[in-house]
């Protein structure tokens, strides 16, 4: 068995280049800069993430290494570690490109400390499930968030309104014959946290800014359910395409 001396051998290479920042390439740097890209991805593919954020601040090398390619040995072994089989083999990431999207979408996930006693996040890690508790509201907030009461902001989708500091704070969306949402719809959360801004898009249509001039504070992503058996997944897809 090869692999534990080559995970031992790689702990070292990481210990031993370590000295010199990403814009560091000289001196003592020449070991870094001799390994093929391809000796590289080999040995960081035994690497936890937090090792391989350490590996992108030693050199540029090791930066475009770990950067340049999302589908690489090194993330799609990462994302075979990291990630229930179920959710690589069904289809609830199959609108993420890549095996880096998909560990990124992993770290995005639904807490299994911050949610609920009556919720559990089921073995794919994405999936939100809430008992069937009578007269329970039971929710759960993201590992990650981007920046109590008086610092949540929701929609209520039974109801079509926005909620803040525990109050009613308008309709939404603002139409006449505001949609009912069936089982299966996909609802897009936008955070914008340089605009302040947070929207709503149903499927692929954009309802509209629903809250602007957000504080500085960091946001989590988060949902509540009223009714006993809801499931809820969460993906994250990163940022936008249009920037």
């Amino acid at each position: 068995m090869a692999a534990p001396g080559l995970g031992a051998r790689a702990a070292l290479v990481v210990a031993g280049c370590s000295g010199g920042g990403a814009g560091d390439d000289s001196g003592s740097a020449g070991i870094r800069a001799w390994l093929p890209s391809r000796v590289l991805e080999l040995v960081f593919s035994y690497l936890e993430l937090l090792e391989l954020q350490s590996c992108t601040l030693v050199c540029k090398h090791w930066y475009h290494c770990l950067q340049g390619d999302e589908n690489s040995a090194v993330w799609r072994s990462l994302c075979a570690r990291s990630l229930a089989e179920e959710a690589l083999r069904t289809h609830i990431l199959c609108n993420l490109p890549s095996y880096k999207a998909k560990v990124r979408a992993f770290q995005h996930a639904f807490s299994t400390i911050d949610c609920s006693r009556n919720v559990y996040i089921k073995k794919n890690g994405f999936t939100l499930h809430q008992n069937h508790i009578a007269q329970s509201t039971d929710g759960a907030r993201t590992k990650i968030g981007f920046s109590s009461d008086e610092q949540s902001w929701g929609w209520n989708l039974v109801d079509n309104n926005l909620l803040h500091n525990g109050d009613v704070n308008g309709s939404f969306p603002q139409c006449n014959n505001a949609p009912k949402y069936q089982i299966g719809e996909r609802i897009r959360i936008i955070l914008d946290m340089e605009d302040k801004t947070l929207a709503f898009e149903l499927g692929y249509e954009f309802l509209a800014v629903a809250f602007r001039e957000l504080p500085k504070s960091c946001s989590y992503p988060a949902v509540s359910a009223v009714n006993g058996n809801t499931e809820v997944t969460l993906v994250y897809l990163g940022k936008p395409l249009d920037g």
